[in-house]
């Protein structure tokens, strides 16, 4: 099967990459609103193979893998806050760009 990621601009991609880390939606209607309004996708069918890659999460809300195999983990209640948006060009909303 394949995932679906779904953060506008991000061209993350799990096939050639073995070091970002992909994270479904969270059960959590509240917080998985939540991740949707940051991802600025209103409209939009969440799966099982829905994904958002790890670069769009402040370090503080990731745990680091203890071993070698071990896999990145988000903490409780993480939402992503890091994002390359389009400037729409009359809005006052607020972008924080990826590096």
């Amino acid at each position: 099967f394949r995932y679906h990621y779904c953060v506008p601009l991000c061209t993350a991609s799990a096939k050639f990459n073995g070091i970002l880390s992909f994270h479904g939606f969270p059960t959590h209607s509240n917080l998985r609103r939540q991740w949707l309004v940051n991802i600025r996708r209103d409209h939009f069918t969440i799966t099982s193979h829905t994904r958002v890659c790890c670069r769009h999460f402040a370090s503080d809300q990731l745990i680091e893998p203890t071993t070698l195999d071990g896999r990145r983990r988000l903490i409780k209640g993480a939402v992503p806050t890091l994002f390359e948006h389009i400037y729409c060009g009359w809005c006052c909303c607020s972008y924080v760009n990826m590096d």
